[in-house]
């Protein structure tokens, strides 16, 4: 399907652009552009942005916590190597979601219940393992859906006989 490389190159680039704008927001404040708080709210629902978790960049923290920094760089590290990988397939990847969720799920309750405390290294390893995983998993199906969407679909004839 001569779709596949726009559709690779469009998942590709909405990856650069979502891990660009996490670390733009602490420059842009930094800059004091006003468009840095749209930014935070923007990535607000899907991360606690707790400063005290996260990486700061000219004395600004990251739009998004340490370990959902890791999970989109990891995301967006997976799409650029994945021409270069053979793709994972589907009756394969139970064993790629337990390899790649299970250290963080582990980390997190380890957290959470006070047998250690997770660190920058700790959350970052999670964090990319999980992101990883994710992009070699989803992004075949990802493609084929979005293929999908452009795919002519034949319809029947309707019958004369209603």
């Amino acid at each position: 399907m001569q779709s596949r490389p726009l559709i690779y190159a469009g998942l590709l680039f909405a990856a650069a652009l979502w891990c660009a704008l996490i670390i733009a927001a602490p420059v842009l404040a930094a800059w004091g552009v006003p468009a840095a708080a749209d930014i935070y709210r923007f990535f607000r629902p899907v991360c606690h942005q707790d400063a005290a978790r996260s990486f700061f960049l000219t004395g600004h923290p990251f739009a998004v916590c340490i370990r959902c920094t890791a999970v989109y760089a990891g995301f967006f590290a997976a799409l650029i190597a994945a021409p270069f990988v053979p793709p994972v397939r589907p009756r394969s990847t139970l064993p790629f979601w337990l390899i790649g969720v299970s250290p963080m799920l582990i980390d997190v309750a380890a957290d959470l219940t006070g047998l250690h405390e997770a660190g920058v290294l700790t959350r970052t390893f999670t964090g990319a393992l999980f992101g990883l995983t994710a992009g070699f998993v989803l992004l075949p199906d990802a493609m084929n859906a979005i293929a999908g969407l452009f795919t002519p679909r034949i319809h029947e004839p309707r019958s004369t006989h209603e």
